[in-house]
């Protein structure tokens, strides 16, 4: 260990530490996690927050089709599995000592594989 490593922080040192730490580690959300955005009690959007009524990218691969991951669309809050290449919005997101923090959209809809490397680029 350093002893940066090792040095002691009070608590509000800590939290400021912490946090600090966890400004990068932006990703993709799974499905379960880009689902819980969406509000079963509103149609078009399907979100009470600030999210389009479009498709955006999870960070799930479809199991039985691996060139395919999980999408939810917030026009009608239904999940469908959308081929990799196909280009549709993102909205990235990170763990936080207070739970998860949601980036606002991407600049522009792309495929699963930008969305991936936008996503692990950012901080949010």
């Amino acid at each position: 260990m350093t002893t940066q490593e090792m040095k002691e922080y009070n608590h509000e040192e800590y939290i400021a530490r912490n946090k600090k730490k966890s400004a990068s580690g932006c990703r993709l959300p799974t499905i379960q996690e880009l689902l819980s955005l969406v509000d079963y009690t509103k149609y078009s959007p399907a979100s009470s927050e600030n999210i389009a009524s479009s498709s955006y990218w999870s960070s799930t691969t479809d199991a039985r089709y691996t060139c395919n991951a999980w999408i939810v669309c917030f026009y009608n809050g239904n999940s469908y599995s959308f081929s990799k290449t196909d280009s549709l919005y993102v909205r990235c997101v990170r763990d936080t000592p207070d739970g998860l923090e949601w980036s606002k959209d991407a600049p522009t809809k792309m495929n699963w594989y930008e969305a991936m490397k936008y996503a692990e680029s950012l901080n949010v």
